[in-house]
């Protein structure tokens, strides 16, 4: 005779995944140039504070870019491609399922390639328009979805065969008993002589 024992199968919630103690590659390349090859440790400041006149920062599920100084109204900005390399969800299993860039209209950025774990953003060349003011900064920042798969920690059936149970726990038992009955028989006997 037998059982089947199920665990359940148990979901713990992951602590909220992000890009916080990843390493990433990134490339920026501008139209003959690749001017930036540098692999980053995402979190602790700026990843790249000063690329092209550009900082990079990553957080979390977003990446921003800030011009470093003003620049002057109308100034020519030329095209460039960004490339982030190996995104990986800490403490994961996360893929990339959507990008969306916020940018100003004024910061034309062409549509963005991405798979699971990489992402390629060109921004084309453009006159920076200031609104009126002589020199201003100009920013934009890309929106990361994912996609974070809980992990199982636990759950299988384990067939039990409860006569063997049974028969492992009276042996157990046993074992300890054994000796008691013995000392408590031989008492028994030195008090019966004795009376």
């Amino acid at each position: 005779m037998g059982i089947t024992v199920l665990l359940l199968l148990v979901t713990i919630p992951q602590a909220e995944a992000s890009l916080i103690g990843d390493t990433v590659h990134i490339i920026l390349t501008d139209t003959v140039n690749n001017i930036c090859d540098e692999f980053v440790v995402v979190g602790p400041g700026l990843e790249i504070p000063n690329c092209a006149q550009i900082s990079i920062d990553i957080d979390a599920d977003s990446i921003w870019f800030e011009s470093v100084t003003n620049r002057p109204n109308g100034a020519a900005i030329t095209a460039a491609t960004f490339e982030f390399i190996g995104l990986d969800w800490i403490p994961g299993p996360g893929i990339i399922t959507d990008v969306t860039v916020i940018a100003p209209t004024t910061v034309p950025i062409n549509p963005v390639q991405f798979d699971d774990h990489n992402i390629l953003l060109t921004n084309n060349a453009f006159n920076l328009d200031c609104g009126g003011l002589s020199s201003c900064l100009y920013e934009w920042h890309v929106d990361i979805t994912t996609d974070h798969q809980q992990q199982a920690v636990g759950g299988e059936l384990i067939p039990l065969n409860t006569s063997a149970l049974l028969v492992a726990g009276a042996q157990a038992n046993a074992a300890w008993m054994i000796p008691l009955m013995v000392a408590v028989a031989g008492f028994g006997l030195v008090i019966s002589r004795k009376l």
